[in-house]
């Protein structure tokens, strides 16, 4: 079974995959001169953020982390839960190829 790609909710024209990568939808947008160019449709793992330890997606001046967006498109958040990063070795050195992390639930009040 390949890549799933799924919209995630809370930002508009943003897909996450099952594989942990995200990409802005493709899309057609007019030229100055006339005609249009198509923009989006390339996956990415994201920026690598060296201040906050993790993958970045910057969109219209807001920053989004790679992993809670991938982790709504799997399952839309609810006000009562948020997503984190869980590994059983640590996360910085797996990290890097953007597979090693797990994305799971848990509810707000204890996600210290």
């Amino acid at each position: 079974m390949g890549e799933i790609w799924r919209d995630v909710p809370s930002v508009p024209d943003i897909l996450a995959s099952s594989e942990g990568r995200v990409m802005y939808g493709p899309h057609r947008e007019p030229m100055p001169k006339g005609g249009t160019r198509c923009y989006g449709g390339q996956p990415t793992f994201g920026v690598w953020s060296k201040q906050d330890g993790r993958f970045i997606l910057v969109k219209d001046g807001v920053t989004y982390k790679v992993h809670r967006l991938v982790a709504e498109a799997r399952q839309p958040t609810s006000s009562a839960r948020c997503a984190r990063e869980v590994s059983g070795r640590s996360c910085i050195s797996l990290r890097s190829n953007g597979r090693g992390c797990r994305t799971c639930w848990k509810q707000r009040e204890s996600n210290a």
